[in-house]
């Protein structure tokens, strides 16, 4: 399905869903706050302390993100399977658990989605099929792996609801060459609708191929409970939607063949000596949200580093404004009239200046002390 935007330009009903939540984080100001909070972390926080204060950086924020990451992470995680009947059953699938962990990198992906969280209020993980992947010997070609996503290549159907698995489609965002997206193309598209775009997801990112490659959107959604998944661009559907399960999915290929013997597409041949397991419906969406601190009306998460902007702020003016006085007062003194007599201050380690006036105070050092200012109480 396709809309046309204001300029007469064909739209996909995809992409129109999908700036439905790029609509909705904007009018929360998320996209805005996302590049302050990486700021912050990574310690560019220069450009928001008062002008006139020396330009020093003490980042407290990373230290406390990562105490408070390796905490929550402190206990890794097991699944383990108990069983008053048979316990060498329950071994063997404590082994593939421990595989299946294993092999979709799990404690690495934990790590990303608890970082995220942190920092961002929303961690995801993205799960797809991947044919390319080595995984256990099976009769579906490749296996399914796992990979962090950021939370902004992330759009829903119903903002206001925090559980994934309650929305209605979940629409995932990619950057993806030209020649790859064609690829992915049914054999009835137009391959000169897929052209390259601006990114429009993270817009400050910086791409080495610039002008080579295009936003590719994936919507999951069910389909009489079923999850199926559909590809699009901008100005294209890529797919029709066909089951998440690999089985399914081939054995839809060969369905359709039988309608259309004309069909170029060859289903599996061992697709009959499949076992009933395969053929199971997969009704969970492939994408799994972390979030630590819920939003009262947003699926999106509250970030740490918004409790902490403040106290940032306040460390590195105070120290700014103690090497300022430092900077200011250093070598500066009150002299009383023929204190000195001829003698020089250099303000060289270990100088020994004799006063000869006669009072005790003839020479002093005036010194420094840091206050608070109006600037720094009014820190943005």
């Amino acid at each position: 399905m396709v809309v046309s935007d204001n300029e007469d330009h064909e739209l996909t009903q995809l992409w129109v869903d999908w700036q439905k939540t790029r609509d909705f984080l904007a009018s929360k100001n998320i996209p805005n706050s996302i590049r302050q909070y990486e700021d912050y972390y990574e310690g560019r926080q220069i450009k928001y302390m008062p002008k006139g204060l020396p330009r020093i950086c003490l980042n407290v924020v990373r230290q406390m993100i990562d105490n408070k990451m390796s905490a929550i992470l402190e206990n890794p995680i097991q699944i383990s399977y108990l069983s008053n009947m048979d316990m060498d059953s329950t071994m063997e699938i404590d082994r593939f658990s421990d595989y299946t962990l294993k092999n979709i990198n799990f404690e690495q992906l934990d790590r990303k989605a608890v970082k995220d969280a942190l920092i961002y209020g929303l961690g995801v993980a993205h799960g797809f099929w991947n044919e390319d992947a080595i995984g256990m010997d099976s009769i579906a070609r490749g296996s399914m792996v796992w990979e962090p996503i950021h939370p902004l290549n992330v759009g829903v159907a119903n903002p206001y609801e925090k559980d994934v698995q309650k929305q209605e489609y979940v629409i995932v965002a990619s950057r993806e060459s030209v020649e790859r997206a064609r690829m992915m193309a049914d054999e009835d598209v137009n391959l000169e609708l897929i052209v390259p775009d601006d990114n429009e997801v993270i817009e400050n990112q910086i791409e080495l191929d610039k002008g080579k490659l295009v936003t590719v959107l994936t919507r999951y959604f069910r389909i009489n409970g079923e999850v199926h998944f559909e590809k699009g661009t901008k100005n294209v559907m890529l797919t029709k939607p066909v089951p998440l399960n690999p089985y399914l999915t081939y054995n839809k290929i060969k369905e359709d063949k039988k309608r259309d013997p004309t069909t170029s597409h060859s289903p599996d041949e061992k697709l009959e000596s499949f076992k009933p397991e395969y053929k199971t419906k997969w009704a969970r969406y492939p994408i799994q949200f972390c979030v630590l601190a819920e939003r009262a009306d947003c699926y999106w998460g509250i970030s740490d580093i918004d409790d902490m902007i403040l106290g940032q702020n306040a460390v590195n003016a105070l120290w700014a404004l103690s090497i300022k006085n430092g900077i200011d007062f250093q070598g500066k003194y009150i002299v009383r009239p023929d204190a000195l007599r001829g003698q020089t201050i250099t303000n060289e380690i270990g100088q020994v200046i004799t006063n000869y006036s006669k009072f005790d105070d003839g020479i002093k050092q005036i010194t420094g002390q840091a206050g608070i200012t109006t600037e720094m109480a009014n820190l943005p």
